[in-house]
């Protein structure tokens, strides 16, 4: 029995022994763990720091066509400001030649403006450039007034880098770039350095360049955004987080000025940023090792301003990269790793997308929906940014909004339009302010102050509440409320009134004044009217009013203060495609009215009055351009209304003559205005034009039709030099008219003038 059970104790052991064996021989053996993998964007690679300094920034353009020539490829790239500019193009795939021709056929003017094209603006922002005096403009409220955060919004500029970056428009990593990049900013409200990795490239290199004070910050993700040269000018250490082994840095800071030219506020707190700057840029340049390369172009005083004088940074970056070859070749590789590298360096390729629906996001805007409806158009049609430019464009320039950005962004496989409209923030009540003098040196002297009291954004159509007071030469008060309607807000109602009083002179042979009243004149109206596209403008109205004219120097027994009342219907056309109100170059405005002043509708007489102006640019050509113009009206009917009189008299209105001095039922005028740009569009980034004219003019006026004779025009000419500052076209010059008399002028105004209705 206990032999048995030995055995089967044996037998037991044995088997648990043999079933062991096997699992015991599938135990691998321990193995030494794999390397951990590096996969930072730039791991052992080279990386290219391209750092801020403006102007001076165009010079990357020459290092990166020097890398080209020797064959250095780079595989992530860093930049600052004018850096993130220059990288982002060349991150996104972009060569060197390429970016060259793109900032070459930029229009610095007008990037470094809000102010869209006039040519694409609606109607009633083309007639406010014509009425407006100055362009200083505050907010209105509760608080008091409040101020812009930047003299530039960076609209102009922000649609330019758009256009420019829409190839990569489906990339929101910027690691999935051409090559990986990273934009440096600064977060203004904590000092900190933000790098920005993702998003919307566009707005994330806006961002890097919202140089505090010139352009108005950024808001990413809750953080308002300045230049990140502020905080990291040459951003060395974010390079190499991104795990590079090598760097190749390009320096453009700014040198320090001379004690000698810190000789205002700005100039020394502009030396005062530079000089942290520089504190930093050190710190981070003393961390290159062997294996770095520093280039520091010779760019001398050229200032981070001077874009006019930018281009010839390019050959300065050249040379400096150039100087630096031997080290450079180091980074070189063969023919065929080259070839390669260009072939991965590409900007992504394909067709432009159909847009397949538009969002219009409203949460920073009380007209979103009148956005919407203009870009509804886009769906179902091919992208195009031109189009979509200039309905943003329209919309911007009716002059509530602050930024629209847009972006294409691809939703449950359908490609949409997602555009953003932010209000002003120092809106939505604005109140504009302007000054002028005019003096012809013979006694008639006066000031013109104007206060406008703007409020917009009434409804989603844009409804406006407008309140204007004017003192001085022309003194007075008005009001008007304006309400677009219809699918794209192209028609509009408004009803108007208000009071306004100038001086009106009595003149015998042109020369003698015997006379002169002070015209008040009380209206108010309504008026309909269709935008029929953005040059053309059909409308319709009616008003009534009173004029008086009071006495004010002159014998009462010949000249008696009287009164009389009027009242009219009117309908009208008009043109508009001049590119600037001032001084245009292209286009021509046309305007043509016919008014009815009926006494059955409580006026004093019953007549017919025709009126026509006409302005083109006849020739333009470099700096120089040929402006005509005529105006004519005529009146007639069972008695005379002395509110329908035409007025000729003035500075470039028969020049030579005293304001106003001829008035007459009928009119004929006409004129050649020749003017030169002193300064040309390239050297005016930061200072105003100045030109150098002249005119040529003839017209006259008459009580009845039956005397209009053509042989008794009166001949006029000036010369003048005009000043186009923020408060407006100031001109100096000297009018002569036929007879003899000889004015000087200090005149404040637009060539262009718009007709009242």
């Amino acid at each position: 029995m206990l032999m048995t059970r030995y055995v089967a104790r044996s037998a037991l052991l044995l088997l648990l022994a043999m079933l062991a064996a096997p699992v015991c021989a599938r135990v691998p053996t321990p193995k030494a763990a794999a390397p951990k993998q590096d996969t930072t964007p730039c791991a052992g690679g080279t990386a290219l720091v391209l750092g801020g300094g403006g102007a001076r920034g165009i010079a990357h353009i020459g290092v990166l066509e020097e890398l080209q020539k020797l064959h250095v490829p780079v595989n992530c790239v860093v930049g600052t400001s004018m850096g993130a500019i220059i990288g982002g193009l060349y991150a996104a795939g972009y060569s060197p030649l390429q970016i060259d021709a793109m900032l070459h056929s930029v229009d610095w003017q007008q990037v470094f403006s809000d102010n869209p094209p006039r040519a694409l603006l609606g109607m009633r922002a083309k007639d406010d450039q014509l009425d407006r005096i100055g362009n200083i403009e505050f907010g209105v409220g509760r608080s008091g007034l409040k101020l812009p955060r930047g003299a530039l919004e960076g609209q102009n500029l922000q649609q330019l880098l758009a256009r420019w970056l829409l190839p990569a428009w489906r990339i929101d990593d910027f690691d999935r770039l051409s090559l990986p990049f990273r934009a440096v900013a600064t977060d203004i409200g904590s000092g900190r350095r933000v790098v920005l990795a993702r998003g919307d490239l566009p707005l994330a290199i806006r961002a890097s360049m919202s140089v505090p004070a010139v352009f108005a910050p950024v808001t990413i993700d809750g953080r308002l955004l300045v230049d990140g040269g502020i905080s990291d000018n040459v951003p060395i250490d974010v390079a190499r987080a991104l795990g590079a082994r090598r760097l190749i840095v390009v320096d453009v800071s700014a040198p320090l000025k001379p004690a000698k030219e810190l000789n205002s506020p700005l100039a020394i707190t502009d030396q005062m940023i530079t000089v942290l700057m520089r504190h930093e840029t050190r710190r981070q340049l003393a961390t290159l090792g062997p294996d770095d390369i520093l280039i520091r172009p010779a760019l001398g005083d050229l200032g981070s301003a001077d874009f006019t004088g930018a281009y010839r940074a390019i050959g300065m970056g050249y040379a400096a990269a150039a100087a630096l070859a031997p080290q450079l070749r180091r980074f070189a590789v063969d023919d065929a790793q080259w070839q390669a590298w260009l072939g991965r360096h590409q900007l992504p390729q394909g067709p432009a997308p159909v847009v397949d629906f538009v969002d219009v996001e409203g949460v920073h805007s009380r007209t979103a929906p009148l956005v919407a409806d203009r870009l509804q158009g886009e769906v179902g049609r091919v992208f195009s940014a031109a189009r979509v430019d200039a309905q943003i464009d329209r919309s911007y320039g009716e002059g509530t909004y602050e930024s629209i950005d847009y972006r294409l962004l691809q939703r449950y496989g359908a490609t949409g339009l997602v555009v953003t409209p932010v209000d002003k923030s120092w809106g939505p009540n604005f109140l504009r302010v302007g000054l002028s003098l005019s003096d012809d040196f013979r006694g008639n002297a006066g000031y013109q102050a104007l206060i406008e009291y703007n409020r917009t954004g009434l409804d989603s159509l844009g409804r406006e509440w407008r309140n204007r007071i004017s003192l001085g030469r022309v003194a007075g008060i008005e009001s008007e409320l304006y309400q677009p309607f219809g699918p794209q807000a192209q028609f509009y109602g408004k009803l108007y009134g208000g009071y306004r009083a100038l001086n009106q002179p009595v003149v015998e042979d042109t020369t003698t004044t015997l006379a002169q009243y002070r015209v008040g004149r009380l209206r108010a109206g309504a008026e309909l009217g269709w935008d029929v596209s953005e040059d053309w403008r059909l409308r319709t109205g009616m008003q009534r009013g009173r004029d008086s004219f009071a006495l004010s120097i002159g014998n009462p027994a010949v000249y008696p203060s009287f009164r009389t009342p009027f009242a009219d219907v009117y309908a009208g056309v008009i043109h508009d495609n001049l590119d600037d109100a001032d001084f245009p170059t292209r286009g021509w405005r046309g305007d043509f009215t016919y008014t009815a002043y009926r006494s059955a509708l409580g006026g004093n007489a019953d007549s017919d009055v025709a009126r026509v102006a006409y302005d083109q640019v006849l020739w333009h050509g470099g700096r120089d351009t040929v402006l005509t113009g005529l105006r004519g009206q005529s009146q007639w009917g069972s008695g005379q209304v002395l509110q329908a009189s035409g007025v000729l008299g003035g500075f470039l209105d028969l020049s030579g003559l005293t304001e106003r001095a001829l008035v007459g039922d009928q009119l004929a005028y006409g004129r050649l205005v020749v003017y030169r740009d002193l300064t040309g569009s390239g050297e005016r980034i930061v200072g105003f034009p100045f030109y150098l004219g002249g005119s040529l003019e003839a017209g006259n006026v008459w009580n009845t039709r039956s005397q209009i004779n053509f042989s008794q025009l009166i001949y006029a000419g000036s010369a003048f030099i005009a000043l186009k500052s923020p408060l407006g076209p100031i001109f100096f010059g000297v009018g002569h008219a036929s007879g003899g008399r000889t004015t000087l002028y200090l005149s404040f105004g637009s060539l262009i003038r718009r007709q009242d209705p």
